[in-house]
């Protein structure tokens, strides 16, 4: 079971890119190998599904990026949820799911900047 929380990976990853170029460097040309990499030395028996692709945009005193979550599905729960309901779960930021050799367990990792 994926033990830390996803912030702190988060965490982990813009700290190391800031003190170490090398490893932002390697962040941004293959951003899922190196989540993957870091992720398996917090969790050895997890890893990202195939179909999961990550991106990692460096932002600049000038330049923002806004991350649009998924839509939820027409038949989702997501539908009957309020206006305030609604952009808590959208501030909370994306999730990715993360799945475990040892078990079926599938927890959520949230790859905003919080």
């Amino acid at each position: 079971m994926f033990e830390h929380t996803p912030s702190h990976l988060t965490a982990q990853l813009i700290a190391r890119a800031w003190k170490d170029e090398a490893f932002k460097e390697e962040l941004l040309r293959d951003p899922t190998a190196v989540v993957e990499r870091e992720l398996r030395r917090l969790e050895p028996d997890a890893r990202l599904p195939e179909q999961v692709e990550i991106h990692v945009l460096e932002e600049t005193p000038t330049t923002r990026y806004l991350v649009l979550p998924p839509k939820p599905s027409a038949g989702a729960d997501a539908a009957q949820l309020s206006d305030q309901e609604l952009a808590q779960v959208a501030a909370s930021g994306y999730k990715i799911g993360i799945m475990s050799d040892a078990t079926s367990y599938c927890s959520q990792v949230n790859c905003s900047m919080n």
